[in-house]
């Protein structure tokens, strides 16, 4: 299955099927965005307010909510603020978006530098040993803010508590030998402590992974002790991690994937990889190892048979390399840094290597902007609630060219202009960055505001897309089609529909929504037939 082949979809922000105005729930939304940090941001139109929603969030957090009317698209502009059709007052209005100072912290930072030379903390003994001084086998540590070391003791099939300075460890977890009771533990490779200092253990013998709340037994949090590829099982478990609402993930190595396990869950879910299969594709992994987050919920995988690390962003389908090379053999065990970079142990190569982070350079560059760039604002922001009209006049409509009628969607381009769907004129306006209700918009598509059907008309156009080339993509609602049109052209070609309305897959229904992706295929919200359509 590729990522195009789902027959069911997921909800995730509202209440299917009610309508409200609680946090959880939406009334007539009409337009959706993102931020770079993977939030969404959702025009609740019939509540006139837009609706922050955070990854794998139950309830949205209201950003806006003021003086609109049937507000419909919404945007943001290359500045981080704001921008909304609103429709009802026949105009466009922008809020401006604010970023708190940055603060200096006075939390200790960790040693940046490295020592030319190591200092044993733990395990005095290079032979081995089952002593409270020794270790046999590690596979691996935790590190916690009190610099307190757990160590998973594989051949001893234990974790060691090590607090910093002190000459022994003691016994957290296991500790009896190997074995499928819960009071034992058997091989494993993949540690983590949560922030209540619970203990969790990826266990290789028995696939599972079992969290320690005392030493004298675990519970299982994910897998069911048997292998296989099934959602409630797990085959060779190894890196985890515990996110801050007790999710534990897990590298399922054996099975080519990562498995999401909420609190208390029976069943995992697939987030990562497909299930059973390794590849090299984006989407797939050869054997993972490890896995880690960032601070904006983004996911690293080590994914060992590939010799890379992948980078999935929040509800992906697919990864980004972010690091790979060909010199790594059976990479390990992967962490972020304090500064940023990519540490992992390259194990039978027998070192730890980093990749260098970086932010990109912060000087000028001759590069011309992107047309359509990424919506990236800061992690604090929130926007002014006083409005400042940015194209049309409040309750006042017409065929001037500073003036809209019944504007239905907006989009930016990486210079600052903003193309507004003027649906009552049956036109696409383009205002210059800095425009008030005063200025002029040229007209970049749809030359006779009465409508029609040819190639320089549209008729009650709904939605626009304009990708890095300058290119429109306007979604010609009561033509049921989509005209592509290059910037300073006098007509516009069918490159979806244009043949009436209906069911067929050459046909297209009423439709109100349009986006297009990065290898240009069009996706376009059919309202009268229910569903959304792939044109490729």
């Amino acid at each position: 299955m590729n990522d195009l082949d789902a027959v069911t979809g997921v909800t995730l922000c509202g209440q299917s099927g009610v309508a409200g105005s609680w946090s959880n729930q939406f009334s007539s939304p009409t337009s959706i965005t993102l931020d770079q940090f993977g939030n969404m941001y959702i025009m609740d139109s019939g509540n006139n307010r837009i609706q922050k929603w955070t990854p794998g969030a139950t309830f949205g957090v209201t950003v806006v909510s003021a003086s609109m009317s049937s507000p419909k698209g919404v945007a943001f502009d290359p500045s981080g603020n704001l921008g909304v059709a609103d429709s009802g007052n026949h105009r466009a209005i922008l809020y401006s978006v604010i970023c708190p100072p940055t603060t200096t912290s006075t939390t200790p930072a960790f040693r940046s530098g490295l020592a030319s030379t190591g200092t044993v903390v733990a395990g005095y003994t290079t032979s081995g040993g089952s002593g409270s001084s020794q270790l046999n086998g590690p596979t691996a540590i935790f590190l916690d803010l009190n610099r307190t070391l757990y160590i998973l003791d594989n051949l001893n099939y234990r974790v060691q508590k090590w607090i910093y300075g002190q000459p022994l460890g003691f016994t957290v977890a296991g500790g009896r030998g190997s074995g499928t009771t819960l009071d034992k533990i058997s091989t494993g490779q993949g540690l983590f402590v949560d922030d209540q200092s619970s203990v969790y253990v990826s266990e290789i013998g028995n696939d599972r992974v079992t969290r320690w709340d005392n030493t004298i037994a675990g519970v299982i949090v994910a897998g069911n002790g048997t292998a296989g590829s099934a959602l409630n099982q797990l085959q060779d478990p190894w890196g985890i991690y515990v996110d801050s609402n007790y999710t534990v993930f897990v590298a399922d190595r054996g099975n080519h994937r990562v498995q999401m396990w909420e609190r208390g869950a029976s069943t995992g879910m697939t987030v990562a990889g497909q299930s059973g299969v390794s590849g090299p594709w984006s989407y797939q992994f050869n054997l993972p190892t490890s896995i880690t987050f960032d601070q904006y919920g983004y996911m690293y995988i080590m994914d060992s048979g590939n010799n890379r690390i992948q980078r999935w962003w929040p509800g992906s389908t697919y990864g980004t390399t972010v690091a790979s090379s060909a010199s790594m053999y059976n990479p390990r065990g992967l962490t972020i840094d304090p500064l940023g970079n990519l540490v992992l142990a390259d194990c039978s190569n027998h070192r730890v290597v980093s990749f260098a982070g970086g932010c990109g350079p912060t000087t000028t560059t001759t590069i011309a902007p992107l047309t359509n760039p990424p919506n990236e604002i800061c992690d604090a922001a929130y926007w002014n609630s006083t409005i400042r009209i940015v194209a049309g006049s409040t309750g006042s409509y017409s065929t001037a060219l500073n003036r809209l009628y019944t504007p239905t969607d907006l989009f930016f381009d990486g210079n600052g202009y903003m193309y507004v769907v003027d649906y009552g004129n049956n036109r696409i306006q383009r205002f210059p960055p800095g425009s008030t209700s005063s200025t002029s918009a040229v007209t970049v598509a749809g030359y006779t505001t009465t409508g029609g059907s040819s190639f320089s008309e549209l008729n009650d156009p709904y939605s626009i897309f304009v990708d890095s080339e300058g290119t429109m993509y306007i979604m010609d609602t009561t033509n049921y089609r989509v005209i592509k049109w290059r910037s300073g052209e006098p007509l516009g070609f069918i490159v979806a529909g244009g043949h009436g309305t209906g069911t067929t897959l050459d046909k297209i229904g009423t439709s109100y929504a349009i986006y297009l992706d990065d290898q240009s295929n069009i996706y376009i919200s059919e309202y009268s037939n229910h569903r959304v359509t792939i044109w490729l």
